[in-house]
C-alpha cells in the first residue's frame, strides 16, 4: 500500500518512541489540526516535554516542522530570554540603547500589541534589565541575539555547547539555522521550532536533548541549583 511522507513519519516516531521509552500519539490535536503526530516524555530533571509534528497543511506559506515545548515554570507574561536574528528585523540588540524595550517587544510580538496590555508591561519589565548575551568566536554569533536578565544566568542556562549545538545539527537537516530555528518563551513555556519536512530519527533526539537541557538548566538556574549535564 502506498504511504505518504507524513504516513511515513508517523510510523518512524512511532518506532523511535518505543526505542527511546516515549509515548506515542497519533491522535488528533483539537488545537491543531495539522499536527500528525507527537511525542511525550521527561527532561533529565523531571519536567514533561512534548515534541510534533506541525505539517502546517492548512498554511501554504510556513514549511513543516518539529516543535518541542515545555512547561519550564508557572504562567507567566515575562520572559526568560528573548532569542532573534540580527538584521531580519532592521534593528539589532546592543546592551541598553535608549528605546531597547519598546523597540524589541514591538519586533517580537508586532505592531497589535497594546502598550496597556499585561503583555506589553511584562515585556517592558524584562528588557529594562536584560543584556545581549555575548557569543564572540562561535558560529552561533552569526545566526542569533540572545537576550537574557543577566550575564550569570545566561552563561548558565546557555553555556558555550548549547550556543554550538542550536546553529550544528545533524548532517544535511538544517543547513541554514537563521532560516530554519526558533526558540521562544511565553506563559512558563520553553519553545524550541526546527523546520524540517521530513522525519529524521537523529534530528529529533538532538531536539530532544537541546530542549531538555535548556529547561533543565533555567529551572537549575532559577533555583541556584548546578545546570544540567550537557546532552
Amino acid at each position: 500500500m502506498f504511504e505518504t511522507p507524513v504516513q511515513m513519519s508517523s510510523l518512524q516516531s512511532m518506532q523511535l518512541a518505543k526505542h527511546r521509552g516515549w509515548r506515542y500519539d497519533d491522535t488528533p490535536d483539537p488545537h491543531n489540526a495539522d499536527i500528525a503526530w507527537k511525542l511525550f516524555g521527561k527532561t533529565p530533571g523531571g519536567l514533561a516535554w512534548r515534541l510534533a509534528f506541525d505539517t502546517n497543511f492548512s498554511d501554504t506559506g510556513t514549511p513543516p516542522a518539529y516543535q518541542w515545548r515545555c512547561q519550564v515554570l508557572p504562567e507567566q507574561r515575562a520572559p526568560r530570554f528573548l532569542f532573534a536574528v540580527p538584521g531580519r528585523y532592521k534593528v539589532g540588540i546592543p546592551v541598553k540603547p535608549p528605546g531597547f524595550g519598546a523597540a524589541i517587544a514591538k519586533l517580537l510580538f508586532g505592531p497589535d500589541l497594546s502598550g496597556n496590555s499585561e503583555e506589553y508591561r511584562a515585556q517592558q519589565r524584562f528588557l529594562a534589565g536584560a543584556i545581549e548575551l555575548p557569543a564572540d568566536g562561535t558560529r552561533f554569533a552569526g545566526h542569533f541575539q540572545l537576550v537574557v536578565p543577566d550575564l550569570a544566568w545566561g552563561r548558565s542556562v546557555f553555556p558555550r555547547t548549547i550556543l554550538q549545538d542550536l546553529v550544528e545539527w545533524p548532517a544535511g537537516t538544517v543547513p541554514i539555522p537563521r532560516e530554519q530555528v526558533g526558540l521562544h518563551t511565553f506563559d512558563g513555556l520553553v519553545v524550541l521550532v526546527v523546520q524540517h519536512d521530513v522525519f529524521h530519527a537523529a534530528l529529533c533526539e538532538r531536539i530532544v536533548a537541546l530542549g531538555s537541557t535548556i529547561a533543565d538548566n533555567i529551572v537549575a538556574a532559577d533555583s541556584g541549583r548546578p545546570r544540567s549535564p550537557a546532552q
